[in-house]
């Protein structure tokens, strides 16, 4: 009866620590949402500040799609 408690506990442990990864998850999806919002709209094309904008478009993408795979793995 003990190891089925004990077995019990683990799965609960897990159960809630998946939920907690998917909720920062989902706050940082939020984030980046936001930061897209404010990136618009663009400077002008081939401007310095038109640069930095899309290395920042470009991270905040790169960043959204490790999010992506991370929701994909924990929620099957």
């Amino acid at each position: 009866m003990r190891d089925d408690d004990d077995e019990l506990a683990r799965a609960l442990a897990q159960d809630l620590s998946e939920r907690a990864t998917i909720n920062v998850l989902r706050d940082d999806a939020a984030e980046l949402v936001e930061l897209l919002a404010e990136s618009a709209p663009l400077p002008p094309f081939g401007s310095a500040s038109a640069m930095t904008t899309y290395r920042r478009l470009m991270s905040e993408h790169q960043r959204c799609c490790r999010l992506q795979a991370r929701l994909r793995a924990l929620l099957g």
